[in-house]
């Protein structure tokens, strides 16, 4: 899955220029049960098996999609939020408990420009995780949902462009 929705198997998608009889025998010899000699395809098999199982659980539970009261914003963070709180809110319907899900942005590797560049991008993270904030309370479990934010950069409070800044100083 990614930020535009789950991603279709061609296999399973009837529009698929690969769907044909030859594709199908293929993809069917990959994961009928029973008939893998070597512990490894049999591993595939299974792997594969659950894949497509996934797949169709996930579509079946995200076919009606909420309203946001509040609408994620038009970016990469944005529609990443909007997915996971869509899926959040299908965990019913996939019976989940838990999820762990992770998003990521780049874009903070700023050096001298950090003072210009890094309002924007804690503004545009700021307006996402807000949206994704609301669309918890909206579903009812904002005090059961945990976002963590993390960077692999250690950085100097200092932005004097007589200073270096390195990641990991």
């Amino acid at each position: 899955m990614n930020s535009s929705g789950i991603r279709t198997l061609d296999y399973l998608n009837p529009l698929s220029p690969y769907q044909n009889d030859a594709s199908h025998r293929a993809m069917g010899s990959l994961i009928a049960n029973g008939i893998q000699t070597h512990m490894f395809e049999r591993a595939v098999a299974r792997a594969t098996q659950r894949s497509i199982s996934t797949y169709q659980m996930l579509g079946n539970a995200m076919r009606t999609l909420p309203q946001w009261d509040v609408p994620f914003p038009n970016s990469p963070l944005g529609a990443q939020l909007q997915q996971v709180a869509n899926v959040i809110s299908a965990r019913d319907g996939l019976g989940l408990r838990r999820q762990v899900f992770f998003v990521s942005i780049g874009g903070f590797d700023t050096h001298d420009d950090q003072l210009l560049l890094q309002p924007a991008l804690l503004g545009g993270l700021t307006q996402a995780l807000n949206a994704f904030y609301f669309a918890t309370v909206q579903m009812g479990i904002a005090n059961q949902v945990t976002a963590f934010t993390a960077s692999d950069f250690g950085r100097s409070l200092s932005t004097n462009a007589e200073i270096q800044q390195y990641a990991g100083t």
